[in-house]
């Protein structure tokens, strides 16, 4: 791992997640020198191979940057994932106890909903008698990609959808789907009503596109919800 993946590292590191086009911004700044001449060695070497040479290196660490896609968006992040759940106020230690209990409890009220979102109303109703510091502590998780919002919507953001896969499938295993197209997780999408295979939103509109039909990729069947 030379100075430019370093760099590109402790930037990454220090945000926790970046989406694409910051990615793609920081990996030519960091390939670069100030002439910008390009630095011998990492000319030729793209993004993705980049990334893998780092991921090498951290992965001694417990660590790796995975690339993900927003359910509610469809944007595409990368996010430094530490791959030890459990440690998970250790690895953020910017959290507090009580902080990391509301986003917890959050993501079961998403999971066990069946549509793959809350709302504000019922996290205020459940998880605490102070609404405005649960309120505070939801939109913090938000603006760090744990969550995300819509339209009064809360959903998994994909901060924990990378970082908290294997806690999800083990602590939800009867609500917890795979996204028929790209096999990650698949909390909020659509549902097919003849086989309830479950695509995300993004996915069903390129993998419909490429095969000219909506038909379901699980029971074949035309996709109808």
């Amino acid at each position: 791992m030379n100075d430019s993946h370093k760099s590109f590292f402790q930037v990454i590191a220090n945000l926790g997640v970046m989406n694409a086009s910051q990615v793609k911004e920081l990996f030519s700044l960091c390939t670069r020198t100030p002439d910008q001449v390009s630095v011998p060695g990492t000319q030729n070497e793209d993004l993705r191979e980049f990334i893998r040479v780092i991921n090498r290196y951290v992965g001694q660490y417990l660590l790796q940057i995975k690339k993900g896609v927003c359910e509610v968006t469809g944007k595409h992040f990368f996010v430094l994932i530490n791959k030890i759940e459990e440690d998970f106020l250790q690895h953020h230690s910017g959290y507090t106890e009580a902080q990391y209990n509301v986003l917890k409890k959050t993501i079961d009220l998403i999971v066990s909903s069946g549509c793959g979102f809350t709302t504000l109303e019922e996290c205020e109703s459940k998880l605490s008698d102070r609404k405005h510091d649960t309120e505070d502590t939801i939109d913090m998780f938000t603006r760090h990609q744990f969550l995300a919002q819509d339209n009064e919507k809360i959903y998994l953001g994909v901060r924990t959808l990378l970082e908290m896969d294997h806690y999800l499938r083990e602590a939800y295993p009867d609500d917890i789907k795979s996204c028929a197209a790209c096999s990650n997780l698949c909390i909020f999408g659509r549902t097919c009503a003849h086989c309830e295979s479950r695509l995300h939103k993004h996915c069903a509109d390129i993998y419909f596109v490429r095969q000219k039909s909506k038909q379901c990729p699980s029971c074949e069947h035309n996709f109808t919800e």
